[in-house]
């Protein structure tokens, strides 16, 4: 490169001398010769100065295509970045709903809760009044036991009071019979003799328990056979 140079500094005067000092008839042969070699060294010259430039804009187009690689690097890392962003946008609008669907089925379940608290309240109430009724159901079987057996006490005493009632009066009976047709102590009278058509009473009484009447003597008084009737 220094070579080529130093030719190209030294040949335009080299050929001023010849031209100015021509030796013989070959002069304008050596002239025409040297300016071919001046044409090559141009030319040369034009050649090194366009690979200069090649190689120049070789390198800047490869700086270039670097800088295309990193900024496509860095457009391919930002949208890269913009797809993860988007999934988290789209993942964090999911849960935005699944926490809107969640506020939803709570608020549905403090309404349940609510209405359960309240059907609780109801039962509670139910299950006192239940049992209210219960223990009056309970009095009610109580005081029917006791009604049925003051009933049966009345009923009893009050059968009881009529069988005897029915045991005077066939005792009263039984005396005017006596005196009547002038009978001894010792002797009784038949339920002929007492009671029918015509006779003292007109039907014999009957034990409203169910008890059989025995006139006995005259002397003695008349008997049931139902466990209590006397006097």
């Amino acid at each position: 490169m220094m070579r080529q140079n130093y030719c190209l500094n030294r040949t335009p005067k080299k050929l001023i001398q010849r031209r100015l000092n021509p030796r013989g008839p070959s002069g304008g042969q050596a002239f025409f010769k040297w300016l071919a070699i001046l044409a090559l060294l141009a030319a040369t010259a034009a050649s090194y100065a366009f690979l200069s430039a090649k190689r120049s804009q070789d390198a800047e187009l490869a700086r270039l295509g670097a800088e295309n690689q990193q900024e496509l690097a860095k457009q391919n890392e930002e949208v890269e970045r913009l797809r993860t962003e988007n999934k988290e946008l789209e993942r964090l609008r999911a849960e935005s709903q699944e926490v809107v669907k969640l506020r939803g089925e709570v608020a549905q379940l403090r309404t349940l809760q609510k209405e359960e608290q309240k059907i609780q309240a109801e039962n509670q109430q139910l299950r006192a009044t239940i049992q209210q009724l219960q223990q009056v159901g309970t009095e009610n079987s109580t005081l029917r036991n006791q009604n049925q057996q003051l009933q049966g006490t009345i009923t009893e005493r009050t059968s009881a009071a009529t069988c005897l009632a029915n045991l005077k009066a066939i005792e009263a009976v039984k005396a005017r019979w006596a005196a009547d047709y002038q009978k001894h102590p010792t002797e009784g009278p038949l339920d002929a003799d007492l009671f029918g058509p015509g006779r003292y009473v007109p039907q014999k009484p009957v034990c409203p328990s169910g008890g059989v009447y025995t006139l006995g003597q005259v002397q003695a008084k008349p008997t049931c056979t139902t466990p209590g009737h006397t006097y």
